[in-house]
């Protein structure tokens, strides 16, 4: 089943701009320069792996056929008929083949995704065969309509797809929650509408001109003006922990921690994604969870009920649903901390909506090294990613 997504997934993506309606260079003048076809001095370096900064500026790669433009493509559709016909026809006989072998009828899923963004009715994505496909529609309809809550809810996010979201909200900042790099700049180069969040994502002329590729199919969904973006652009996500066995505590520096300061550690990696919030369940900030490689950063689970008082607010770790568990020296084989058993949780910063910034203090008491109770000093700066509401 695997192997049939990804080939499906790959067909529809190469075949998705055939019976896309030509455009001009007049109907393509609201797209930045970047968007328009090389010049024709612009040499093809499909394989070339050489950094960006080896290579001349006016050189264009053509490595991977043109992604289409999905606006025109939705623009262009008329009759589910006509559209399977002419994509069906534009796949390759060895591939129809294979397709076939496997009873994946692509063109027609491509078609009937194509037909629900063009009638605005997300319930066509059902009828797609593939699950895989059903929830790529229906992350392709909340981000081409601008629907954040119609993204589709994904265990591997503990929420919605960060990248729809993003893109969904048509807020750049956004895509800090994507995570991965690679996909930061297409998420960015996608909502700019602007190629250069590419050049920085990757290091080669190849990847950072597929990336644009990707990106510019969604530019003319995306309108030139946006609203204001919700976070800011020095936003650092970070935890910061110190350990102090004798009572005599070491305050975190500014924006938190420092491996380099006695006593402190930070671990940016499990807030630097940001949170997702379920307005019915207690909110969990950190996981119990550490990096498999590198070195070994403390790591933190906080819990604490959605607080309804004027904050800031102080929370008892012993009090109902709330609680503190810490690690801070992580075995890659799994977790083994300890859970806080007194001290407080201080949230100074709190919201219920995407992008709301969430910071706050801890100081508590775990039982650290050995039987020994250690006092732990901290603080946290993360952001909401996402509401889900159980329903």
């Amino acid at each position: 089943m695997t192997c049939l997504r990804l080939l499906g997934l790959w067909i529809v993506a190469a075949i998705a701009g055939c019976d896309r309606p030509p455009t001009t260079p007049d109907e393509g003048s609201a797209l930045p320069p970047s968007a328009l076809p090389p010049a024709p001095h612009a040499r093809a370096v499909a394989d070339s792996a050489a950094p960006l900064s080896e290579l001349p500026a006016q050189e264009v790669v053509v490595a991977e056929p043109d992604a289409g433009d999905i606006a025109a493509e939705v623009a262009g559709f008329r009759d589910l008929g006509r559209c399977v016909s002419t994509l069906g026809g534009a796949v390759p006989p060895a591939l129809a083949e294979v397709l076939g072998d496997v009873g994946y009828a692509a063109a027609e899923d491509a078609c009937r995704e194509r037909q629900a963004l063009a009638s605005r009715e997300i319930g066509g994505c059902e009828a797609l065969a593939v699950r895989a496909a059903r929830d790529g529609c229906r992350r392709r309809y909340a981000m081409f309509h601008a629907e954040p809550d119609l993204c589709p809810v994904e265990p591997e996010h503990q929420g919605r797809d960060p990248l729809c979201v993003a893109v969904a909200m048509r807020d750049h900042s956004m895509c800090l929650a994507v995570g991965a790099l690679d996909l930061v700049g297409t998420c960015r180069a996608i909502i700019l509408r602007d190629a250069r969040p590419c050049r920085v994502a990757h290091e080669t002329l190849v990847a950072a001109e597929r990336c644009a590729r990707a990106a510019r199919r969604w530019w003319r969904v995306i309108p030139p003006t946006r609203p204001r973006p919700r976070l800011p652009v020095v936003l650092d996500p970070a935890l910061s922990l110190c350990l102090s066995g004798d009572g005599r505590l070491e305050t975190p520096p500014d924006g938190g921690g420092d491996a380099g300061v006695s006593g402190c550690l930070t671990n940016p990696v499990l807030l630097r994604r940001g949170i997702v919030v379920h307005p019915d369940r207690p909110v969990i900030v950190g996981a119990r969870e550490g990096v498999i490689v590198g070195p070994r950063l403390p790591v933190a689970e906080l819990r604490f009920p959605i607080p309804h008082e004027e904050l800031p607010v102080e929370l008892d770790v012993t009090g109902p649903g709330v609680a503190a568990w810490i690690d801070l020296e992580p075995a890659h084989a799994g977790p083994s901390g300890s859970e806080a058993d007194r001290g407080t949780i201080t949230l100074e910063r709190f919201g219920i909506e995407r992008g709301a910034i969430v910071s706050g203090s801890l100081d508590v008491e775990v039982a650290a090294r050995g039987d020994a109770a250690s006092r732990v000093r901290g603080t946290f700066l993360t952001f909401v990613r996402d509401v889900v509401r159980d329903e």
